[in-house]
């Protein structure tokens, strides 16, 4: 399962975090997309919104400059380490209680 954690402070609802929370909703009913979506609010690069926060098995990874067809791609499994544009921080698994 991939946790995708969406940041929807002001800065993230203005930048366009609420089309990419809405496009990851339409997707959790899709048999082929095995996520869990939850929302904060302010995760701090606010320069780099809308950010997502991805955790798996593998590891943590923060996700900036987001859009809501490259927030599908993760979701179908695309590989955040590929995204290097638009990736803000990487973490390992044992970092995301940290």
């Amino acid at each position: 399962m991939i946790q995708m954690i969406v940041g929807t402070g002001t800065c993230g609802i203005s930048a366009g975090a609420d089309k990419i929370l809405t496009r990851l909703k339409e997707l959790e009913n899709d048999p082929g997309v095995n996520i869990s979506i939850s929302e904060t609010g302010c995760i701090g690069a606010c320069y780099r919104e809308p950010l997502i926060e991805l955790r798996n098995a593998s590891g943590t990874w923060l996700m900036g400059d987001m859009t809501a067809d490259l927030a599908e791609e993760l979701a179908r499994g695309g590989d955040p380490k590929q995204q290097t544009a638009n990736l803000v921080r990487e973490g390992e698994a044992a970092d995301r209680d940290a």
